[in-house]
């Protein structure tokens, strides 16, 4: 008798912690969730997100919002006037922490993604999709957030194949929020009110 109280009671307190672990693991989540939401809205006039493609919610796109589909994330450039490697990672792809020396005309494989901010500086990029959207102009400062760096970028040229960016600084380091690509805070490209 004592024996079967003993087992009860053991069994008791093992299925008490794997709830608490479950209930720990649920929380954790949430609280991810709104970390990378609180993030990307923080003290941010001018934005622009790069989100993973095929997951887009309703909830999440604006009338101005630019949805990049099955397209390059970014494009190197040594001038406005001539296009040079692109990057070859899809915005529906995983990207990945890469970090080496960045200098213009660096091609980038599939999968990879820039780490190393100091080396991006000045530099030019292209943002995708193919034509710019009304109400952005030249000189005009925005924030270009990607999956765990935030940059602060000036608008140097605008065409019908996007916006051209000139990488002045990073100002900021979300990577240690290990937040995942699926969720619902990384689905489009906008611009803030």
């Amino acid at each position: 008798m004592k024996n079967t109280r003993n087992f009860i009671f053991l069994l008791l307190v093992f299925l008490s912690r794997d709830v608490s672990v479950k209930e720990l693991a649920g929380h954790s989540q949430n609280q991810q969730t709104m970390n990378c939401q609180a993030s990307i809205s923080a003290g941010l006039r001018h934005w622009i997100i790069i989100r993973e493609a095929g997951l887009v919610m309703a909830e999440h796109v604006r009338p101005w919002s630019l949805i990049l589909r099955d397209t390059p994330l970014l494009t190197i450039a040594e001038d406005s006037s001539e296009m040079t490697r692109a990057l070859t990672a899809p915005v529906s792809g995983i990207l990945t922490p890469y970090s080496r020396e960045i200098l213009p005309g660096t091609h980038l494989q599939q999968g990879e993604h820039i780490t190393d901010i100091i080396q991006l500086k000045d530099l030019l990029v292209r943002v995708v999709p193919q034509a710019a959207k009304p109400g952005i102009k030249t000189g005009q400062q925005l924030e270009l957030l990607t999956p765990g760096l935030l940059w602060q970028a000036e608008v140097t040229h605008i065409s019908g194949q996007g916006l051209w960016l000139t990488i002045k600084k990073v100002i900021g380091d979300l990577s240690k929020l290990k937040f995942n690509l699926a969720l619902p805070c990384q689905l489009n490209i906008g611009q803030s009110t």
